[in-house]
């Protein structure tokens, strides 16, 4: 059996409002903020990138390699 993926959108103009929302949503696992003032999508990709490629590394070196163009121009900081 595979796991469910769930996406929650919170819109509000509000971070307290945001935060408000966000703590009663339960279980939650990869938590990405896609603001326009920061990056917009591009935050939200290294968001994911910087969770989950360490144990994708460990775990799945071939397919990391053989994505590695599309994990650096997300999250460059992950070259090393």
């Amino acid at each position: 059996m595979r796991p469910t993926a769930r996406h929650v959108w919170i819109d509000s103009a509000s971070s307290t409002s945001r935060r408000t929302v966000f703590s009663s949503v339960p279980d939650h696992g990869v938590v990405v903020s896609c603001h326009r003032r920061l990056r917009g999508p591009y935050t939200g990709a290294g968001s994911v990138l910087r969770d989950i490629v360490p144990g994708a590394r460990r775990d799945l070196p071939d397919l990391t390699a053989a994505h590695i163009l599309e994990i650096l121009c997300a999250a460059p900081e992950l070259e090393s």
